[in-house]
């Protein structure tokens, strides 16, 4: 007990006496500090010879905490702000050779603390702001990076001995080392390929941004850190800590500070490679790693993946948005093209929830955004992203647009297809979604093919173009029934019939009322050749189709 009360005594002590000997203007304020932690390392040896057990007792390892707390204190005021990830890492260095030989209580945990601050103060404007504004040349930084990150990896090593009971601890400084190197990897691929740009590194997203990794980065640490026989304490410090970033990135980043929605500042950057990737995608990184590393896995763990998840999906979501819109991403409307990306996001996400779901929450959280996901392509496939009938008037730009537009339909199909295997109703309605966007794809083409861009044009259509509706229409439809037939599918039957239903009212009170001559009858004749074959062939192959596992007998049309 006197042990402890000292330790903690001395470095309290020592800390406070540093505002005061500032406030005097004395030289090296922070010498009393560190040479009393440097005292205190020293007479560690003495007491852990007088102690019973050095590798149980709390003690020594306040006494070691206390000498720490000291070290990196004089570190961080002695040390210029850009080298001072190095001067941390050597400290882990010299920590990790002795932990490795002395099996004290509290020496490996206090090595990893200095390779979680080595990650910290790489996170610090007068790094990372000046790295990436140009302010710190950018060999320098790379060097400080990737310098630090060898120090930590060659501490990790040292402490790879048979004297260090824990491996999760050597697992936590190995991860240190990992995401310290990849922040360095970071700032040299953004310079390097935006360039060097003033006030990238400014503003509150920015600084928010650095919050939220540094407490996910610390919780991911000791959940890789976390041992069996840890207390209630220590189990639950990684998950207050992660979830602390969870519940500022979701805030900060993902609400108040979007650069769509919110108050943030447009991505500085390339197209793809910019600032929205330290926003968005290194947390859902962080917390997939997170995720990965608690075992067994929880309830805690589902919902990290499931954030990390969604932290991917804003990403994905704000770089197709800058890709439409570049700085203007907070401020223009939403085009066409641009919501049938949004809407083939939000299958694509939904489909991956679903295959990932293992718990029950999860699997109703897959259900729950398939129907959203199915909901939105109906509005968005149907209406929305229409050229013909949506709601903009604009003509299309180009063919370019107008071949993106049509691969996004076609995507969106595959998409909506691709959730035919889903229960409760979910994939039959799945199939034929994708029926109805097909058969408006269908559609365009035919529009663009007799009128180019101006699809929403005011100017009639001739009767080839309206023959060419009924005779693909009906094409489509008979293509849907025996689809349906050969694979006894009742939904794509009754979708099939459908679209053959549709095509002969088109037919019966608009064709033969509209159309004059030999196209008004060929017209006719085509279609009715159609309907024909049609029935032929559902009948012929009724007689032949195998059996489908799940095929529904009671449902055929």
């Amino acid at each position: 007990v006197m042990l402890t009360v000292g330790g903690v005594g001395l470095a309290v002590l020592a800390s406070l006496s540093w505002p005061l000997l500032d406030r005097l203007d004395i030289v090296l304020p922070w010498l009393p500090a560190a040479l009393l932690g440097a005292a205190m390392f020293a007479t560690a040896p003495l007491i852990a010879r007088r102690v019973e057990h050095p590798t149980t007792d709390k003690g020594l390892a306040f006494w070691l905490a206390g000498a720490a707390e000291l070290a990196f204190l004089s570190i961080h005021a002695a040390i210029p702000a850009h080298l001072e990830a190095v001067a941390f890492a050597v400290a882990a260095l010299v920590l990790g050779a002795a932990a490795g030989r002395l099996n004290w209580r509290g020496l490996a945990q206090i090595t990893v603390l200095s390779g979680l601050l080595t990650l910290v103060v790489l996170f610090r404007p007068e790094f990372i702001s000046a790295a990436l504004e140009g302010r710190l040349p950018l060999p320098v930084a790379l060097a400080v990076s990737i310098g630090a990150a060898a120090l930590l990896g060659v501490s990790a090593r040292l402490m790879r001995n048979h004297v260090v009971p824990d491996r999760n601890t050597v697992e936590a400084q190995t991860t240190a080392a990992l995401l310290t190197l990849l922040t360095g990897l970071f700032i040299g691929l953004h310079v390097i390929l935006s360039g060097v740009q003033t006030g990238v590194a400014s503003g509150e997203l920015f600084a928010a941004t650095m919050r939220t990794l540094l407490l996910l980065a610390a919780g991911l640490l000791l959940a890789v850190r976390r041992g069996a026989d840890e207390g209630p304490i220590a189990k639950w410090r990684a998950i207050i800590l992660t979830g602390l970033g969870i519940l500022h990135g979701l805030l900060a980043q993902g609400l108040v500070l979007n650069p769509w929605w919110g108050l943030g500042d447009a991505p500085v950057g390339l197209p793809v490679l910019n600032t929205l990737i330290l926003s968005f995608l290194a947390p859902a990184a962080l917390l997939a790693l997170s995720a990965r590393r608690r075992q067994p896995a929880d309830e805690w763990t589902r919902i990290q993946a499931v954030v990390g998840a969604l932290f991917a999906f804003l990403w994905v979501l704000l770089v197709v948005r800058h890709l439409f819109h570049g700085a203007a991403m907070n401020e223009a409307g939403i085009g066409r093209a641009e919501s049938a990306a949004y809407a083939a996001l939000l299958l694509l996400t939904a489909r991956l929830i679903a295959a990932a779901a293992r718990t029950g929450w999860t699997r109703t959280l897959g259900v729950v955004l398939g129907w959203a996901a199915l909901a939105a392509s109906v509005i968005v496939f149907g209406y929305a992203a229409s050229p013909w009938w949506g709601p903009l008037n604009a003509p299309l730009a180009s063919l370019p647009h107008v071949l993106l537009l049509f691969a996004l339909y076609a995507a969106g199909a595959a998409l909506t297809f691709g959730m035919r295997d889903k229960p409760d109703g979910l994939g039959k309605t799945a199939k034929a979604i994708t029926v109805g966007i097909l058969f408006v794809l269908l559609t365009l083409v035919i529009r663009w093919a007799f009128h180019g861009v101006a699809l929403n044009g005011a100017a009639p259509g001739s009767g080839l173009e309206t023959w060419a509706f009924s005779t693909l229409w009906a094409a489509f439809g008979l293509a849907t029934l025996s689809l349906g037939t050969i694979h006894r599918d009742a939904t794509l039957r009754w979708a099939g019939l459908i679209v053959l239903l549709v095509t002969a009212v088109k037919v019966l009170f608009f064709d033969l009322s509209q159309l004059q001559g030999v196209v008004r009858a060929a017209s006719f004749l085509v279609v009715g050749a159609l309907f024909l074959a049609g029935a032929l062939a559902a009948r012929r192959l009724s007689r032949t189709a195998r059996p489908s596992a799940d095929a529904d007998e009671t449902e055929t049309p």
